[in-house]
């Protein structure tokens, strides 16, 4: 699987070269292929180039190219939010232990910056 999880998920391609990636909780990943050229075919998987093996792989096929985006793994689709990174708020705020309040009103002000 292209991305990293115990589940199956789905990979899929439009003729203009936008991939979704969307997992077994129905995240979406949206990804556009850099070529400006349409594509004529796309396939997902498993792939082996050399001896390294199977890696999870992406194949592009354009007029007259092809291209393969090999070992491509994604680690997780799911959203994740500035309080699931380690940060330290209190250097900023001046406050070692800021209220959960304090955080939502410091993020949101940093966003708009």
């Amino acid at each position: 699987a292209v991305v990293s999880t115990q589940s199956t998920g789905v990979v899929a391609c439009s003729w203009d070269g936008l991939t979704f990636f969307v997992d077994h909780k129905r995240n979406i990943c949206k990804y556009k292929f850099e070529e400006n050229v349409p594509i004529r075919g796309f396939c997902a998987g498993q792939y082996a180039i050399g001896s390294d093996g199977n890696k999870p792989s992406l194949v592009y096929i354009t007029n007259g190219h092809v291209v393969i985006y090999f070992n491509v793994e994604l680690t997780s689709l799911g959203v994740q939010t500035l309080n699931d990174y380690p940060f330290d708020f209190g250097s900023i705020c001046g406050n070692p232990n800021p209220s959960p309040e304090h955080r939502r009103k410091l993020i949101k002000t940093l966003l708009k910056s």
